[in-house]
C-alpha cells in the first residue's frame, strides 16, 4: 500500500463532489460560455489541465495573495471520466501519487448530469444563442 505524503488531505478538499447548477460541463445548463472559450477550455482538459470550479474562486483575492479554497470542478472531472482522460489530468495524478487517493467514483451527478461527451458540450455551445431582450431606460 503506498502510504500518503500528506495524511489527513482528502479528496473533498481539493475538489467539488457535486457539479453546481451553473456548472459548464452540465449539459441541463444553458449554454453561456463563448464557442471559443469552450474550445480552450477542452484543448486545455486534453493537454492535461485542470478546471477550476467557478464557485471556489475568491475575486476579491489582491494580487500574489496566497490562493486558498480553490477546488477543481467537478462536472470536469465527471466529463473528463466519460472520456477517458482523467488520469491524464495534473492535479488527478498529484492526488493518487502525494494523497494516495483517486478521483475513480468518488463524484455525484445524479443532481446535474454533465455532457455526455467533449464533443457533445462543443455542439452545445456552438449553437446559436438568443440575446436576453435589453432593458428599456428609465425616462427623466
Amino acid at each position: 500500500m503506498i502510504r500518503p505524503k500528506f495524511p489527513g488531505v482528502n479528496i473533498k478538499e481539493i475538489s467539488r463532489m457535486v457539479p453546481c447548477s451553473e456548472c459548464p460541463f452540465v449539459a441541463d445548463v444553458a449554454p453561456f460560455l463563448h464557442p471559443e472559450r469552450v474550445r480552450q477550455i477542452l484543448e486545455g482538459l486534453r493537454r492535461g489541465e485542470h478546471f477550476i470550479c467557478h464557485k471556489t474562486i475568491d475575486y476579491t483575492r489582491p494580487e500574489g495573495a496566497p490562493d486558498q479554497g480553490r477546488k477543481v470542478c467537478a462536472g470536469m472531472v465527471l466529463l473528463m471520466q466519460k472520456e477517458g482522460g482523467l488520469a491524464n489530468v495534473q492535479i488527478v495524478q498529484l492526488a493518487e501519487r502525494l494523497l494516495a487517493q483517486s478521483f475513480d467514483g468518488v463524484h455525484e451527478q445524479k443532481r446535474h448530469p454533465v455532457y455526455a461527451s467533449a464533443k457533445a458540450m462543443q455542439a452545445s455551445h456552438d449553437k446559436p444563442r438568443t440575446r436576453p431582450p435589453r432593458r428599456k431606460r428609465a425616462r427623466r
